[in-house]
């Protein structure tokens, strides 16, 4: 019985820890986003330039996780994310005392610290939490992003009302640092105690190679196209939305990061509908197509009707973050979890997490871009395509998969 209730206490500090960790790394990761139209107007910069310095991040970002996919299970998870949010909070904390030029390397720095991060919390978890915590630490993380983000959004707008943006900068930077420090004393896991933890789990798969079925393989390709969408789509709402509402609707700039932040909420609503569908629907496929498609429709509303009120704007912009909230948890969360036996959740976690930052990348530079070329219409116009792309691909990935496991 003591032995249970000390298992069950570790279980419940490392969902708290992963909690705290992941919504602290969001607030430092998303300030820069939150405060672009404050930034642009500043520094007196174009819309390009301004999504460069996030895609910068993004692609580091993206390039660390597939890194540490590959190589986390080797680390010792204490000393990895200690590094991680130590690299990130300094990274946002310098960013108020320095010019714009030099943005870009510590954006990269903060990518870099960032990358460190989500493949270690979710093979902690995967590693170290019974089946029953394993939901309560996905949702936990899928909410700490969220709220990351939705508190980023307000701090930023906090800041912008008073007229200087840098704070947020200031708070972010210095809870990521806080939260680091809380690692080195809160908890205790060696690289032995993974080790035997991965031998029990795996059992007798240790000692060869295992060989990934097919439809595993096939599937996970699928969610490597869905996760590119996902994120250029759910990054672009997140981070253009304050300057959409300035420039189409000249809302000002405070009320229209709230009105971001009320997206942020909806976010975490569509975590929560995924992991609530999901007892009904056991095809992550068909899950995600679900949502998809209804981000799909809520674009062809952006696209075409966008010009006739602000109303329409926001209700599509809210389905959209709501949509995509979900589908983030699915590729992120969901699936690197429950296919742990298959391959390392690990690894899976970063190569999903890599792809997602491949649209991140593109929702920074590319969606800026196509703005000042095109206006928000062309951004409206490759959600949509984006949409429709993802939407058969995932529809038509559930029949063959369900196809081929019937000829098996």
């Amino acid at each position: 019985m003591e032995q249970a209730l000390k298992s069950g206490k570790k279980e419940n500090l490392i969902v708290f820890l992963t909690f705290i960790t992941y919504f602290a790394v969001t607030v430092s990761k998303y300030c820069y986003s939150a405060s672009l139209a404050s930034i642009i107007d500043y520094f007196q910069i174009s819309k390009s330039e301004a999504g460069l310095i996030t895609t910068i991040m993004f692609i580091v970002y993206g390039a660390g996780q597939v890194f540490h996919g590959l190589f986390c299970k080797f680390y010792n998870v204490k000393y990895s994310v200690f590094i991680g949010m130590v690299l990130s909070g300094l990274a946002t904390l310098l960013m108020p005392f320095l010019p714009f030029s030099i943005y870009p390397y510590l954006m990269a720095i903060n990518g870099i610290g960032c990358s460190f991060l989500w493949t270690s919390l979710v093979r902690l978890m995967a590693e170290n939490l019974s089946e029953k915590k394993l939901s309560a630490g996905i949702l936990a993380n899928a909410f700490s992003v969220s709220l990351g983000v939705a508190f980023s959004y307000g701090l930023s707008a906090l800041s912008s009302f008073l007229s200087h943006f840098q704070i947020s900068f200031y708070v972010g930077g210095s809870f990521a640092l806080l939260i680091a420090f809380l690692w080195l004393f809160l908890i205790n896991i060696s690289k032995a105690n993974v080790s035997r933890c991965l031998q029990k789990k795996e059992g007798k798969n240790t000692s060869g190679k295992k060989k990934i079925a097919f439809p595993i393989l096939f599937m996970l390709s699928i969610f490597a196209l869905t996760a590119i969408a996902n994120n250029m789509i759910r990054e672009g709402v997140v981070s253009w939305t304050p300057k959409i509402l300035i420039d189409i609707y000249s809302l000002n700039e405070s009320l229209s990061t709230i009105l971001t932040i009320i997206n942020s909420v909806l976010s975490l609503l569509g975590t929560f509908f995924a992991l609530l569908l999901r007892k009904k629907i056991k095809n992550d496929m068909v899950l995600s197509f679900v949502f998809f498609f209804l981000a799909t429709l809520s674009s062809v509303l952006l696209t075409f009707f966008y010009n006739n009120s602000i109303a329409i704007f926001i209700l599509s912009a809210a389905i959209i973050s709501l949509s995509m909230g979900a589908v983030n948890n699915i590729v992120t969360a969901i699936v690197p979890v429950y296919f742990r036996n298959e391959m390392s959740s690990g690894l899976i976690a970063g190569l999903m997490d890599g792809f997602c930052y491949i649209g991140s990348a593109i929702s920074g530079y590319g969606l800026g871009l196509i703005a000042e070329n095109n206006g928000w219409q062309g951004v409206f116009i490759l959600f949509l395509v984006s949409g429709l792309v993802v939407s058969l691909s995932l529809i038509a990935g559930a029949i063959l998969k369900k196809r081929k496991e019937k000829q098996d």
